[in-house]
């Protein structure tokens, strides 16, 4: 139940208990009559009748009872007081109040909403290495054309190629009304920064798939560097400067490259093995 979707506070109160109720917790009018030292038939009657109503301190006492949060409970007796109130300017005053919590609320509930799908798309994206391939090859000419073609060259069904296009539009990675025909395709820098909660797992999914590949690829179409070497921490700081000054030189390249052979893959880790 939607507490702030309501108009009334009896029936906020009502579906309340009857929400409860369905839970299989022990919450009845009866209970709820003792709990607020009323007569039953004096609840029943007040809850069911237009012309009647109950006084501030039993509508907060009900609303503890029935467990709303704070901010629902002062929705609830705003609501009471609307429904009370005899003085034009105070029922205006507390319809403008009621329709912005109403507002509020219902931006909150379609962020939440759009958080939600967002995580669930950037998920598929991420925990799939192969929809970063598609991303970066949809941005040469012919495969762009047809993605098709990228069936063959990663192994995956026109079935899987289209999921990923079409996870790809819902990111507005691709534009496009048929996967198959896209129209435009945003590549650029890579927009998941190292604190998205997916990147970890997407390297390694990455990094896994790499790794199988590489054994498949002839030695003149690849260059692989290992080494483990033993340094002190001020050399070890002058290399990490020198790899940054490397990748600015390669984003440099690449931002007046144009993206019309093929697609490649660089990976380099440096690190201390110990502390």
């Amino acid at each position: 139940m939607d507490v702030f979707l309501e108009t009334d506070y009896k029936q906020a109160l009502k579906k309340r208990l009857k929400e409860l109720s369905s839970t299989g917790k022990r919450t009845t009018l009866k209970s709820a009559a003792r709990a607020l030292r009323l007569q039953y038939t004096y609840l029943s009657r007040v809850l069911n009748s237009p012309d009647m109503h109950l006084g501030e301190d039993p509508v907060f006492s009900f609303c503890e009872w029935l467990g709303f949060l704070p901010e629902e409970s002062s929705y609830v007796m705003h609501l009471r007081a609307l429904a009370t109130t005899s003085q034009p300017n105070r029922r205006a005053q507390l319809t403008k109040q009621l329709n912005a919590v109403r507002q509020a609320k219902r931006v909150q509930a379609e962020l939440q909403e759009f958080k939600t799908s967002r995580y669930f798309e950037d998920a598929t994206y991420l925990f799939n290495p192969f929809s970063v391939l598609v991303h970066v090859a949809l941005g040469i000419e012919r495969y762009c054309k047809d993605p098709r073609l990228l069936g063959k060259l990663l192994g995956l069904s026109e079935e899987e190629i289209g999921a990923i296009i079409r996870n790809l539009i819902k990111l507005d990675f691709v534009e496009a009304e048929d996967p198959f025909q896209p129209q435009s395709v945003r590549n650029g820098a890579f927009h998941y920064g190292a604190d998205h909660p997916f990147m970890r797992v997407h390297q390694q999914l990455l990094r896994s798939l790499c790794g199988t590949v590489l054994f498949r690829v002839p030695d003149e179409r690849k260059k692989c560097f290992m080494r483990t070497f033993s340094t002190d921490a001020a050399t070890f700081e002058k290399i990490r400067s020198q790899f940054q000054v490397f990748l600015t030189e390669v984003d440099h390249l690449l931002s007046e490259a144009k993206a019309e052979t093929g697609v490649y893959q660089m990976n380099f880790e440096l690190f201390r093995w110990s502390n």
